[in-house]
């Protein structure tokens, strides 16, 4: 397993030749299945072949990581697209220390979102993706700009998403 961390269920999932997680979308770079606990109607993960463990790690290299994460999110919205065409579709990071697995993930929601009462991250995960006047989603410093036929990826600090939303916390 080069390039892979052993310990890691994601990387275990992608060069594990056992593994039951059907894939649903393969290439060089990244790979897509389900949720195995899924917070909405559809629930998909998109996630690098290279093991990158956080957001963080990702702004940290070298090379342009908004390539990495267009391609992650265009992957996330084909399936999405194909799917459940004609539902509403999120798309989201977590921001360390609220990620679940130390392997970078996008998340891919087609809505609505299961109510989930006994798990707060479950809770605020759902209300951040609601933010629709600017459509900005993000659960991390990266926030995915789309106007519904193109994306763009940029680094922006999370507190000025918040102020631009007064009511974020009221939905």
């Amino acid at each position: 397993m080069a390039g892979a961390n052993q310990t890691c269920i994601f990387c275990q999932i992608l060069h594990d030749p056992n593994s039951t997680t059907r894939l649903l979308h393969t290439d060089e770079k990244v790979v897509a299945f389900q949720d195995i606990k899924p917070a909405a109607r559809r629930h998909y993960l998109v996630i690098p072949k290279e093991h990158i463990p956080t957001v963080r790690d990702l702004q940290r290299r070298d090379e342009d990581y908004s390539l990495a994460v267009s391609h992650m999110l265009s992957v996330g919205q084909e399936l999405l697209q194909k799917d459940a065409p004609q539902t509403i579709h999120r798309f989201g990071f977590h921001q360390p220390p609220f990620n679940s697995v130390d392997h970078l993930h996008l998340h891919c929601f087609a809505l609505p979102f299961m109510p989930r009462y006994t798990n707060i991250l479950h809770t605020l995960l759902s209300h951040a993706l609601k933010l629709q006047k600017y459509d900005f989603l993000f659960l991390s410093h990266i926030v995915i700009k789309t106007d519904g036929k193109s994306s763009s990826t940029c680094l922006w600090d999370l507190s000025v998403v918040l102020l631009k939303h007064r009511n974020f916390w009221r939905r």
